[in-house]
């Protein structure tokens, strides 16, 4: 499923109607249609049955035009309808304006307010909103651009009083009205939604966490959009940008990424061939664990193990090493200042982690240096995931640029990376991410609910994980798992996109049986959760 900024509903319009000649009312009539149905499916979900009070709030846009052709199926479908109208109708966009000469010959209700009038008869819309089941929210599109004037906000605030008084449902027609859906900022108030009906593509604005309680359960909707006209936009966005990653931090295509889907994982699943040895599937050296750290040592490594690396080494200090070298069977062990072994392993690396466990900075700090050193003096040029203690001590210009560096933060640990604080972060999660991947040629995984991942260029959201997984050393599983990935030879953003899907995937089926997911559970799944991905596959 694409994501995009609201200007990829301006430019698919704008080339519907001129390239194909698909007329606006035509466009109007399908997303109305399509948000009917939905609708209908909302009341079986509820096993609600019957006649139905809706009241639509509708302004001038073609979004209030969308409101009014789902006031009139719902009318034939044979619910009460009424129509709250902000605004002058000699504004209303020509569609819009047909759909209100249409249900007004209909009999629907119509109450009508000029745009900062409606407070005069304030009594008599919440008498309406009083006795309503439903509000269908069709006031702004994705059109909204700026901070809405007092009256609006003072409309909005009302409204959500009333549905905090009266329990009526609102669903909300494309973006709550309000909301940015570009970067999901309230434009200085916006309707709390039940459910978000959008249209054809998951807007960008939405990812923002700030305004989770504002979308309810979202939906999205096709209306119609040839496939021509998104081959169309991609090219554009090409152009635009070039093939190469753009440096800015404020690029902004109209395609901005995609969710991860099982057609994706199935493309880039890597068959092995009858003939592979332990040599042939990776080698991986994972350098993690400290004093008091210890388990993040041996989940990382046992991660990388049973997701098929052929040789797995926990490189760490001596502490660590004792702890682990009795529970790591398959997995060897090199202690972190045995430098002859180390080069040994190094010149046949073919993925490393950092990090995981690692408490210490100031050693972090020697040890990461030391092994970037060795690198850059080396021919062998392995992949490097990067997590929890190596990214505070991590300088990305360390490495040639290039798409053979991984970094694997939370939104607290990105934050202190770039210097903003968590919630600053989590407003604006997507481009921050695209943004900082694209000025230092890495692949970020920016970890939480909807996992970013990105190049700068390739950005895709993760569709799976759950809140039961919301615990200790999670990460450090999902470390092992990427870096195993990639030295089976994955592209290191495949390798982080498969890697993030699968770890989700295995935490969504030890949900369905369990309130709470440790690390350990998740390990044990992971052999075979990879063997149903592939014989789903064939």
């Amino acid at each position: 499923m694409i994501i995009g900024s609201a200007a990829l509903t301006r430019k698919m319009d704008e080339m519907c109607m001129d390239t194909f000649k698909i007329p606006s009312i035509v466009l109007m009539e399908n997303a109305a249609s399509a948000a009917t149905k939905r609708i209908e499916e909302i009341l079986d979900s509820q096993g609600l049955c019957g006649q139905r009070l809706f009241t639509i709030l509708s302004g001038a846009g073609n979004n209030g035009g969308d409101g009014l052709v789902i006031a009139r199926k719902l009318s034939i479908m044979g619910h009460r309808v009424r129509v709250i109208f902000i605004g002058q109708e000699e504004k209303m966009t020509e569609s819009t304006r047909t759909n209100m000469d249409i249900i007004r010959s209909m009999g629907i209700e119509i109450l009508s307010f000029e745009h900062g009038d409606y407070h005069m008869n304030d009594t008599k819309m919440t008498g309406i909103l009083k006795q309503t089941d439903y509000l269908i929210d069709s006031l702004f599109g994705v059109g909204l651009n700026r901070d809405l004037d007092f009256s609006y906000i003072g409309l909005i605030g009302m409204v959500n009083r009333a549905r905090e008084m009266y329990s009526f449902k609102t669903i909300a027609i494309d973006t709550p009205s309000g909301i940015d859906p570009t970067s999901g900022q309230i434009m200085g108030d916006a309707i709390e939604a039940d459910y978000t009906i959008t249209f054809e593509y998951f807007k960008e604005g939405f990812l923002n966490y700030s305004i989770e309680d504002y979308l309810g359960q979202v939906f999205v909707e096709p209306i119609g959009i040839p496939d021509k006209v998104y081959n169309y936009i991609e090219r554009q966005d090409r152009t635009k940008f070039g093939a190469s990653i753009d440096q800015s931090a404020d690029r902004r295509d109209f395609i901005s990424g995609r969710f991860v889907d099982i057609d994706y994982i199935n493309d880039i699943l890597k068959d092995r061939k009858p003939s592979s040895n332990k040599s042939d599937l990776g080698k991986v050296l994972i350098y993690a664990g400290s004093k008091g750290y210890y388990g993040a040592a041996y989940l990382a490594s046992r991660a990388a193990s049973k997701t098929g690396s052929g040789l797995v080494t926990l490189v760490s200090d001596e502490d660590t090493v004792g702890v682990n070298a009795t529970r790591l069977v398959e997995e060897m062990t090199c202690l972190d200042d045995d430098k002859e072994r180390l080069e040994k392993l190094l010149a046949k690396a073919d993925a490393i982690a950092f990090g995981p466990g690692k408490a210490d900075k100031k050693i972090s700090k020697v040890q990461l240096e030391s092994l970037l050193d060795d690198l850059e003096s080396g021919t062998n040029k392995p992949s490097l995931v990067i997590d929890a203690g190596g990214l505070d001590v991590f300088d990305p210009s360390r490495m040639a640029k290039g798409k053979d560096v991984i970094m694997t933060p939370h939104s607290g640990e990105f934050a202190r990376m770039i210097g903003l604080s968590p919630s600053e972060v989590d407003q604006n999660r997507f481009q921050l991410a695209k943004g900082y991947a694209a000025r230092n040629g890495i692949v970020l995984v920016l970890k939480g609910k909807n996992t970013i991942i990105s190049d700068g260029n390739r950005t895709y959201v993760n569709t799976t994980g759950n809140p039961a997984m919301a615990n200790g050393g999670m990460g450090d599983v999902l470390t092992g798992i990427i870096t195993s990935l990639c030295g089976q030879g994955y592209e290191a953003f495949e390798a982080a996109v498969l890697g993030v899907y699968l770890h989700g995937l295995i935490g969504d089926g030890i949900f369905k049986n369990k309130y709470v997911i440790n690390a350990r559970d998740l390990i044990k799944m992971i052999p075979k959760t990879i063997k149903i991905l592939y014989n789903r596959k064939k």
